[in-house]
């Protein structure tokens, strides 16, 4: 339905603006194609269907050269009409006319008075030029595979007699399939044959001709240069790419340097000469855009456009020319991040089109005044009722055909700038582009969307669909409505539904129809099997325990999204049967148009429509309205709510209780008058918990709290106790197996922690509670669990490193934490034992059979491409952690996150402290296999162990401790005490414990906290101690207290202040704001003291309301730092500046492993690149296949595993796409990939997805068993007499060779099948059959040692290392690079010596006089180990002997007074084999060695063979023990020379220690065993610059 354009903007006057709203465009049928370039890569997001079916809503458009060159269908014809009457002075040819060819001149009928036709010449020459490897021309062609095949496509090459190369073997064309990065479209890339300078654009021209004569639809690209990885990738790539740019220099896009810092706004006038269209709707087909709503720019109207580009959005201004206001001026604004990564260009002879698939609405803007001083008075507009979300936004520029002939030169150089910038704004945004042709037609008129369905399920997932706005609208057909009301359950409609609406997202041509009959067919099966299963899965109605499925909507200026429900943790709300179920809750988040942050600004001037939502409500369903109810505290900066309705027709109140009922269930809140804070009050009863044991009034004691003489301090604020007897029935009730000392509760008004008090075992009264825990006054009764003790691991942050380094603890202890926390994610991809516990630490569920999969099945997961791609994902987020937040890693038992309480008993002194911890030590692959123990069904092998590890613990006496509670700004935050051991307190664990003693709580000393619930930060490690005085806290508490109001709060009161405590969230920006004034000024300075108290009080907004710094205030600050900050903080709109400080320091050393980590990264995804073999031009990904996990009979379950993969691959999107993960690893490993961040800021979320993810995982493999379990039970059936005696174990392993075939059927079908259909692999499919897939390994393995006659070890825990020093060190002797002066010890019987063992001698010299004082007696295996690492390191260029400057990106070291300083302590522990002291002797080199140096190295070589068990694993297990004791070396020597000249030269050596494994994981491009060279950026560019 065609939408009046401005006819709900709230600003006043509009009227002579509405007129226009209606003026649609006119066909713009047949645009040519001239040939055109394009300049940018692009990236792949999408993924496609498998089926190859006819789009039911295809435009079929036929071409031909007569009457006006266009044959139009009856909607065009009618739209013609349209056109006429609204606009008689516009014809509809002139535009069509020109498309021909810009050398024929328009046809004479055209009529029209504002489009006169004009002679084409001069006009826009788009034609272009090969500039570089013209013999290499290739061309993409991207198409909708439901309408045109491949066949199709080289049948129109060889109709155009374009030659293209052909493939040697089978004769046929040589083409890449793959898919574009938008809308599941598929891309073929074709190769040239005989190519010269002339080839591809000759070759444009034909397919250009072809396509206005022909009804196959396509658009053309070119290949790019991708991203850059390896620079051995990056020059193949070049010398296999055309090179192309327009002949028109004007055209070509603006060239951006890598130093450019930031990107000036390029300002494009469009004047009276200039036509300007910009219009909103869909495409419906490759060649075809539906057009819903149009703002022309006509002569007398609206006169002058003007577009201005940016960085990464664009402005389209207009202003109107009207007796009303001419002053008035409206603007449009797109963001890169609103358009689906393709852009769309049609050229025409004087002018263009480009159209952008949308994700979101563009931004509106008005201007009362144009004339006013201000550079910018636009203030943000929306409408008053939400808009469909338009799919696609088309604009059009072109001469006008009045336009003076004397400036039609200067007009067009002008469009010609225009289309230049765009060509740079989609390249520096990364927006492909292609080019096309793009019929314009009338939207179709849109039916009522919303038929009533007999549930409100039904309706919900019918208006998900409607959401989608006009994608999906426009392709809504009867035929597929009533095929919708044929499906009648609830739970099929909308699992129905969910499929649609994603498979709308994914695919931008869908059929909808087509993919309903599909999905149905094949959910009927499943249904089937299911049936079979009697699975009790979780459902809509029946969601796993303490979760409840709810609505879920998405309020942004012009829409409103209702999206998927959400499985959320439940609430004491939520829970309530009184409510009506969780159907009448929704919960709603205010964003931004594409879902992103909306922004102060924004809010602000939209607050009126956010407050009219609020309180009026707005329908998710017809005669559903649902209302702002309330919000948990932690839901309010992230601006989301939650919403209720309410039938106010409903005769039963107590099953649908009106909001007035609601809050007074809620509890008592008249007494707190201070708005916030009873806003925070009622937000205690939305707060995510789990339901305990119920607990009457008269079973609960309130005592008075511990407090100074003077009443200023709580010293228990928020404390209360439990007994034993209590502690167990909770834990009971919450089905947990480890004792907990530690429980965060609401029980009624009350919020705090409950303590383990034994002495409460005989009492009548075993909960104790403070009066400071009740808040307010409720009956509710039953106790709620936010959250136990439990051993949790603890990082260091920046705030953290500020304030130590404060207190003097040295830069080199930061640098060394920080490296090996990195050398323990490098090492996770080399050695299987840290493969295995890297595993276990991050992977927050058991979802797989770690140790057995490396033990029994002998498999390296490191190596295995579904958990290599996980590894790195989850090492991926450790180091966007460092390099932001500084974030490292902290020995388990030297640091732990606690829940802070007080000593009940009195027993601490004040400057004491209680900590007592539970073990969590590194799990040990190699401990005795638990396969035995576990039933084969069970795949969690270490669920049982972390209950008995658990109890072991350790009590810390007599130990200085650090506590600090995050975030901690000030320098009082940070606090040392001495932990004791007291015997009244060793029944508690995993918190500490503070005294009730002193002038001050020491909890409200660090960062002004309490004690009811908040988790503190506990350190212990010595080299992290400071040996300073704590420092004079900060008085957080003399803030001025917010005024009550004398009267009764409203729910108007709580509207205004939510939206106030909402709009301006302003802590990110002060964290920074202090960060950069710390860099400068140091923490004691007095503008960093009161910008850390503002972060206090803003952290307390929630509270009070009141936010310390506005947007002003805040820019002050970054102004008297002439907007600069340090490189650490790395924002586009401040200059930056390499920091001196340790924050500085730590983010560079990450900046130095980023390159290579991303080739890590690039090559775990596409690991068919290992293989030498590999075509660098192919863009098919494949995965490489195990041999040992194919069975012979696996063919005969390949349909079964089809049907099951695609059932879990639809089931595993869907949620993907509901909770916004863009892979299954993403999703395991709770990781955003697009916004490059962990989901911890939306933990519940991360949750929620994970439980899905888990049940959905649970019904795939009852799936896979069903089968055999009815074969099983038809056995038993027959034979039930025989099946009576089996033993358990037997059962177990019935049908053991046919389920192993299906696992490797399901294997196979992943890895090697369906990836060639899609490009999101979903590889977590195989490997839930994890413990069949290893027991086929293992009788693959078994049935070839018994072949070779010999046992087969493919697990070896050196190999990676050792295998790529063996290559290093054949490299070495076959470039004759040995250094060192080496003498052969002479032995009567050395032939019989092993050649390992033969014994040299190495001389010492003394650095000055250059005369040898000592020598040193070591093996052949050692003298090589050093040769290796010293030329590895020598050919990195680091060493220098000139003092360097330490803020360059690739630090310099001394290699004297460091590198050969290491070596020979390095030699000497060796020979002595114990430590020994530092020495400043250097090893003799000599310029050439001798040739028996060179021959004993080749036997030795020789006899360290892969394939011989019993010395590889000798050799390189030593080879991995000398490195690991070369780094250690290097870490201690910087800690013992803190205060030489040299300090840092070890611990940078230290760290280029550790690339060099890290360059050993990432190898050489087709290299098996390959090397790398460090990545580092050269600091050449930088001195110049």
């Amino acid at each position: 339905m065609m939408r009046e354009f401005n006819s709900n903007f709230s600003y006043n006057d509009h009227s002579s603006y509405q007129k226009y709203s209606y003026s649609h465009t006119k066909n713009l049928s047949n645009y040519s194609l001239n040939n055109i370039p394009h300049q940018v890569s692009f990236k792949r997001l999408s993924s496609r269907s498998n089926s190859s079916k006819k789009s039911q809503q295809q435009t079929n458009v036929s071409y031909s050269t007569n009457k006006h060159q266009t044959k139009c269908n009856q909607d065009q014809i009618w739209f013609r009409t349209l056109l006429q009457c609204v606009s008689p002075s516009t014809s509809t040819s002139s535009l069509s006319n020109q498309s021909l060819s810009p050398c024929l001149p328009p046809t004479p009928s055209s009529t029209s008075s504002s489009y006169k036709s004009i002679k084409p010449s001069p006009f826009i020459d788009f034609s272009f030029k090969t500039i570089s490897n013209p013999t290499l021309s290739r061309i993409i062609l991207i198409v909708d595979s439901t309408s045109t095949s491949l066949n199709n496509l080289c049948h129109i090459f060889e109709q155009l007699n374009i030659d293209l190369v052909h493939n040697e073997t089978n004769k046929t064309v040589q083409v890449d399939h793959d898919l574009w990065c938008l809308g599941s479209l598929d891309a073929y890339t074709f190769t040239l044959a005989n190519s010269n300078a002339s080839t591809l654009p000759s070759c444009i021209h034909k397919l250009k001709q072809y396509q206005l004569t022909k009804n196959d639809l396509f658009w053309f690209t070119f290949p790019r240069l991708s991203s850059k990885i390896d620079e051995n990738l990056i020059e193949h790539e070049m010398n296999s790419t055309t090179k192309v740019e327009f002949i028109d220099s004007l055209l070509n896009p603006l060239e951006i340097n890598d130093n450019e810092e930031e990107f000036d706004k390029k300002f494009c006038p469009l004047n009276e000469g200039i036509y300007v269209e910009m219009s909103f709707g869909s495409l419906v087909s490759l060649g075809s855009f539906h057009c819903f709503e149009t703002i022309k720019k006509f002569n007398g109207t609206i006169r002058t456009w003007k577009i201005t580009f940016y960085q990464n959005h664009f402005d389209l201004d207009f202003q109107k020319s009207s007796n009303d206001n001419p002053l008035e001026e409206y603007r449009k604004r797109i963001k890169s991040e609103f358009i689906e990564n393709c852009a769309v260009i049609n050229t025409l002879h004087d002018g263009f089109l480009i159209y952008l698939n949308m994700k979101a609405n563009c931004i509106d803007y008005f201007n009362s005044d144009r004339t006013k001083p201000s550079s910018d008075n636009f203030i943000r507009v929306v409408p008053k009722q939400p808009r469909p979300l338009c799919s696609t936004f088309r604009l059009l520029i072109k001469l006008d055909n009045n336009a003076i002939q004397a400036s039609v030169t200067r007009h067009l150089n002008e469009i010609k700038s225009v289309f230049s910038q765009f060509l740079s704004f989609f390249q520096r945004n990364y927006i492909a582009i292609t080019y096309g042709s793009i019929q314009t037609s009338p939207g179709l008129i849109l039916r009522p969307l919303k038929p009533p369905f007999s549930s409100f399920i039904k309706n919900y997932a019918w208006s998900i669909l409607v959401s989608l706005g006009y994608r999906f609208q426009q392709r809504v057909t009867p035929l597929f409505t009533a095929k919708m009301y044929t499906i009648e359950d609830d739970e099929d409609f909308y699992h129905t539904c969910i499929h649609l609406w994603r498979r709308t997202k994914e695919h931008l041509f869908v059929d909808l129809y087509e993919e309903l009959i599909d999905y149905l067919s094949r959910q009927a099966r499943i249904r089937a099997e299911e049936r079979q299963t009697f699975l009790s899965k979780p459902t809509i109605k029946r969601p796993p325990k303490n979760y409840q499925y709810v609505p879920s909507v998405t309020l942004t200026p012009t829409t409103i999204v209702i999206k998927p429900l959400k499985l959320c943790k439940t609430n004491r709300v939520l829970r309530e049967n009184n409510f009506g179920g969780p159907f009448n809750f929704a919960l709603v988040e205010i964003r931004e148009e594409d879902g992103g942050v909306l922004y102060p600004l924004d809010f602000r001037q939209i607050r009126w429509k956010l407050k009219q939502l609020l309180i009026d409500g707005f329908p998710i369903v017809s005669n559903r309205i649902y209302k702002y109810l309330h919000h948990s505290q932690s839901q309010l900066k992230e601006k989301q709510f939650w919403f209720y309705y309410h039938d106010k027709n409903s005769t039963d109140d107590s099953t649908n209780l009106s909001f007035d009922d609601a809050y007074l269930w809620m509890g008592d809140f008249d007494c707190e008058r201070v708005v916030a804070k009873h806003t925070a009050r009622i937000a205690q009863c939305f707060t995510s918990t789990e339901e305990t044991i119920q607990i009457p009034a008269e079973c609960v004691k309130y005592i008075s709290d511990v407090e100074t003489t003077d009443g200023k301090y709580n010293f228990t604020d928020g404390c209360g106790t439990m007994s034993t007897i209590l502690r167990d029935e909770i834990k009971a009730k919450l089905g947990l197996h480890y004792p907990f000392s530690v429980m965060q509760i609401r029980y009624g008004g009350c919020k705090g922690v409950l303590s383990l008090c034994p002495e409460l075992n005989s009492s009548s009264q075993q909960l104790v509670l403070r009066h400071s825990m009740r808040k307010f006054n409720c009956e509710h009764d039953i106790l709620e669990s936010c959250r136990i003790s439990a051993p949790r691991p603890l990082y260091l942050n920046r705030q953290t490193i500020v304030l130590l380094s404060h207190r003097h603890v040295h830069d080199i202890i930061f640098l060394l934490l920080q490296q090996e926390h990195h050398l323990w994610l490098i090492e996770s991809l080399l050695y299987p034992s840290i493969t295995y516990d890297f595993l276990y630490d991050k992977l927050t569920r058991n979802y797989f059979p770690l140790r057995e999969l490396f033990l029994d099945g002998q498999i390296n997961l490191a190596e295995e491409p579904f958990f290599r791609q996980l590894i790195v994902t989850f090492i991926h987020h450790d180091l966007i952690k460092m390099k932001e937040k500084s974030r490292t890693r902290i020995p388990k038992q030297s640091a732990r996150n606690l829940v802070g309480i007080v000593d009940e008993y009195g027993v601490l002194e004040y400057g004491e402290v209680f900590v007592q911890f539970s073990n969590l030590r590194s799990k040990n692959l190699y401990r005795q296999s638990q396969s035995q123990m576990n039933s084969p069904t069970n795949d969690f092998d270490d669920q049982i162990l972390n209950e008995f590890e658990w109890t072991e613990t350790t009590i810390l006496n007599n130990i200085r401790v650090v506590v600090t509670k995050h975030p901690c700004h000030h320098p009082g935050d940070m606090r040392t005490f001495n932990a004791v051991d007291k015997p009244e307190l060793r029944h508690l664990r995993d918190c500490v414990v503070f005294p009730q003693k002193g002038a001050r709580p020491h909890s409200n000393e660090i960062s002004g906290s309490d004690l009811d619930g908040d988790e503190y930060a506990v350190f212990w490690l010595d080299l992290l101690v400071p040996t300073t005085d704590n420092f004079q806290p900060y008085d957080y508490d003399s803030q001025k207290p917010p005024v009550p109001l004398a009267r009764s709060v409203t729910r108007d009161d709580i509207v205004d202040v939510v939206l106030t405590i909402s709009e301006h969230d302003c802590l990110g920006k002060l964290c920074c704001t202090h960060l950069a004034y710390v860099d400068k000024f140091g923490v004691q300075h007095d503008e960093c003291i009161a910008i850390a108290a503002a972060i206090s009080e803003e952290l307390d907004a929630g509270k009070t309301g009141k936010h310390p710094f506005n947007e002003q205030k805040i820019k002050e600050l970054n102004s008297k730092l002439d907007y600069k900050r340090p490189d650490y903080i790395d924002k586009d709109q401040f200059d930056l500046y390499p920091s001196e400080h340790i924050l500085g320091k730590l983010f560079r050393s990450i900046l130095r492993s980023q390159t290579t980590w991303s080739m890590i990264n690039h090559s775990a995804y596409h690991p068919e690149e290992k293989d030498p073999s590999y075509d660098i031009s192919s863009t098919i990904e494949r995965v490489p296949i195990d041999v040992h996990l194919i069975h012979p009979s696996y063919h005969r379950y390949t349909s079964a595993a089809c049907d099951l993969y695609r059932t879990y691959r639809d089931a595993i999107l869907n949620i993907m796409l509901a909770y916004h993960f863009v892979s299954d690893i993403d999703l395991i490993c709770r990781f955003d990939s697009q916004q490059q961040q962990c989901m911890s800021k939306h933990i519940d979320v991360a949750d929620s997805a994970q439980v899905e993810l888990k049940a959905l995982m649970d019904r795939i493999k009852t799936l896979f068993y069903a089968e055999f379990n009815i074969r099983e039970a038809m056995e038993r059936e027959r034979n039930s007499i025989y099946h009576l005696g089996m033993k358990k174990k037997d059962k177990e392993i019935f049908y053991l060779d046919d389920k192993l075939a299906k696992a490797s059927a399901c294997y196979v079908v992943c890895y090697r099948y369906e990836q060639a259909q899609h490009p999101k692999r979903i590889l977590s499919f195989p490997w839930l059959f994890s413990r069949l897939l290893l027991q086929l390994r293992q009788q693959n393995l078994a049935v070839m040692a018994t072949a070779i006659d010999r046992p087969i070890v493919q697990l070896r825990e050196h190999a990676i290392v050792a295998r790529a020093m063996k290559q290093a060190l054949h490299r070495l002797i076959e470039r004759k690079e040995l250094r060192f002066h080496v003498e052969f010890l002479n032995n009567n019987n050395n032939e019989d010596l092993s050649i390992v063992n033969k014994e040299i001698i190495l001389r010492l010299d003394d650095p000055i006089t250059h005369l040898e004082c000592d020598h040193i007696h070591l093996h052949l295996i050692e003298i090589c180990f050093i040769e290796i690492i010293h030329n590895w390191l020598s050919r990195q260029n680091i060493f220098e002997t000139t003092n360097q400057n330490p803020l360059k990106k690739k630090p310099l070291i001394n290699e004297q007074h460091c590198w050969f300083h290491i070596l020979t302590k390095f030699l000497y522990e060796i020979n002595e084999q114990g430590s020994f002291d530092c020495s400043n002797l250097l090893l003799r080199q000599n310029q050439s060695s001798s040739e028996t140096y060179y021959t004993s190295i080749e036997r030795f070589l020789s006899s360290w063979p892969y394939n011989d068990e019993s010395n590889s694993d000798r050799y390189d297990e030593y080879f991995s023990t000398m490195y690991h004791h070369l780094i250690r070396l290097a870490s201690s020597c910087a800690q013992n020379h803190l205060i030489t000249k040299n300090k840092f030269d070890f611990c940078y050596l230290h760290e280029y220690l550790i690339l060099a494994l890290q360059c050993i994981v990432a190898g050489i491009q087709g290299e098996e065993y390959g090397w790398a060279d460090l990545q580092i950026p050269n600091d050449d560019d930088d001195d110049e610059k």
